[in-house]
C-alpha cells in the first residue's frame, strides 16, 4: 500500500513538468513509451519520464489501495477510453498530452490488473494462493520471515472479503 501511495505522490510531484499528472491520473512503472522501453519511476532520475501513464501501475494495486486506484482507472476510462481502451482492456501505456498510445498488448501488465481486480472483488486470489503449502513456506525461505503468508494477510482479507451471513 505504501508503494502505491508513493507512486501517486511521485507522479503528482511531476505535475509542474507534466500537467497531465493529477490525483486521478497517475501511474508509472517499467513500460513502453513513445521513445522505447523505459524503467520509469527511479526516484534518483527523472530523465526518462516523458509524461506517459501506465494503467497497470494503478490497476495492479487495486487490492492494496482501491480508494486511489479505482478513481484513477475510472478517470482514464472516462477521459481517454476512445484512445486507450480496446479489446483487451487498457492500453499498456499512453501519453495524455500527446495522445500517443502503446500499440502492444503486454500480458503481464493486463494480468496483474485482472488479478488485482478479482482479488479486490472477491478476495479469492489471496485465498487460493495462501492455501498452498508452498506459499506458506516461501516468506521464511526467501525473506527470512517465519510468519506464514496466510497470517500476514489475515488483516487485509478481513478488510477486503465481505462476510456472508448464514440464514
Amino acid at each position: 500500500m505504501t508503494a502505491t501511495y508513493a507512486n501517486r505522490a511521485y507522479c503528482f510531484s511531476l505535475r509542474g513538468i507534466y500537467p497531465g499528472y493529477s490525483d486521478d491520473l497517475w501511474g508509472i512503472t517499467v513500460s513502453d513509451s513513445d521513445i522505447g522501453y523505459l524503467a520509469w519511476g527511479d526516484p534518483l532520475s527523472r530523465r526518462d519520464i516523458d509524461g506517459s501513464i501506465v494503467p497497470c501501475a494503478s490497476g495492479g494495486s487495486l487490492m492494496f489501495a482501491p480508494e486511489i486506484c479505482l478513481p484513477a482507472l475510472r478517470y482514464m476510462h472516462e477521459h481517454f477510453a476512445q484512445h486507450i481502451y480496446g479489446r483487451y482492456g487498457f492500453a499498456d501505456s499512453f501519453n495524455p498530452q500527446t495522445l500517443w498510445v502503446d500499440p502492444d498488448v503486454v500480458g503481464i501488465d493486463l494480468g496483474i490488473t485482472l488479478l488485482s481486480a478479482e482479488n479486490l472483488r472477491s478476495g479469492r486470489i489471496w485465498q487460493w494462493f495462501s492455501a498452498r503449502p508452498m506459499s506458506a513456506a516461501s516468506p521464511s525461505r526467501y525473506f527470512g520471515r517465519p510468519e506464514p503468508l496466510r497470517a500476514r494477510l489475515r488483516h487485509v482479507e478481513a478488510a477486503v472479503i465481505p462476510r456472508r451471513r448464514s440464514f
